[in-house]
C-alpha cells in the first residue's frame, strides 16, 4: 500500500526561476529553496534575462521581483505565462504592495523564511 507523499516530498526536483535585481537577495532565495528539495534552475537580474531564461528552462515556478529595471514583473509575467504553460508566478517584493492580477501568489521580502511552504502550498493545491 503506497502513502500519500507530504507537500515536501510533492515539492522536490520542481525547478524555479529566481527574477531579482540584488544578487545576494538570489543567492538566499536559491539557497533556501535547494536546501528544501525544489531545483533552482537559474537566477535572473531582471524581467528581460527572466523571460528568456523561463523560455529555455520552463520552470515549475518564477519567484519574481515585483520592480526591477528593463522589463517590470507584470510585463515579464505576461511573456512568461504566454511561453511557460502551467507555471506558477510568485509576486516578490519589499514594497507593501499585495496579490498583484499577474500573479499566483505574493510574498515580502521580509518574509522569505515561509517561501518553501508556499511553494509546497501550491504543488499540494495543483495535485489536489
Amino acid at each position: 500500500m503506497s502513502q500519500t507523499p507530504d507537500r515536501e516530498a510533492r515539492a522536490r526536483g520542481k525547478k524555479v526561476l529566481v527574477v531579482d535585481d540584488d544578487p545576494d537577495v538570489r543567492m538566499l532565495v536559491a539557497m533556501l529553496l535547494e536546501d528544501k528539495g525544489f531545483s533552482v534552475v537559474g537566477q535572473a537580474p531582471d524581467g528581460k534575462d527572466a523571460v528568456l531564461d523561463s523560455f529555455e528552462d520552463q520552470p515549475d515556478f518564477v519567484i519574481l521581483d515585483y520592480m526591477m529595471p528593463n522589463v517590470s514583473g507584470a510585463e515579464a509575467a505576461s511573456f512568461m505565462r504566454a511561453t511557460c504553460p502551467g507555471v506558477h508566478i510568485v509576486a516578490f517584493s519589499g514594497v507593501s504592495l499585495k496579490d498583484p492580477q499577474w500573479a499566483d501568489d505574493y510574498l515580502a521580502k521580509d518574509d522569505v523564511a515561509s517561501l518553501p511552504a508556499l511553494l509546497e502550498r501550491l504543488v499540494a493545491e495543483r495535485a489536489a
